[in-house]
């Protein structure tokens, strides 16, 4: 049975959804300022799915810097069922710090059997 794909491109429209119904995840942030506030209401939002497997998530252009992935990171190690992660950084001045809190996460997340890493600068 395939799982039905559950798309956001605007994270309001997302935190007002029905969370329990949520497996496979996709949303895109390309070119929005989210801001740390933002980062802590999406993550708020991810960990209260419990059913989720499976998240793409972009944050290209978005300025999040290695302030907001850690906060990310933070919140998606409390994700236990998560399989599968498709993560885009791009041009988001993400330094070494930010991909060690990046190492910290898959480390704890030990049902993750499948992620890409977009981490291109994007020049």
């Amino acid at each position: 049975m395939k799982e039905d794909r559950k798309f956001y491109k605007n994270p309001e429209d997302f935190l007002s959804s029905s969370f329990q119904s949520h497996t496979n995840l996709e949303i895109k942030l390309s070119s929005n300022e989210i801001g740390i506030d933002g980062i802590k209401a999406l993550g708020s939002a991810i960990i209260q799915l419990p059913n989720l497997q499976s998240l793409d998530i972009s944050f290209q252009y978005s300025n999040i810097g290695n302030q907001g992935l850690n906060e990310f990171v933070e919140y998606l190690v409390n994700c236990t069922q998560l399989t599968k992660l498709n993560l885009y950084l791009c041009s988001n001045d993400i330094s070494l710090e930010g991909i060690q809190s990046l190492g910290y996460m898959v480390s704890k997340c030990v049902n993750l059997q499948d992620i890409y890493l977009d981490l291109a600068q994007g020049y």
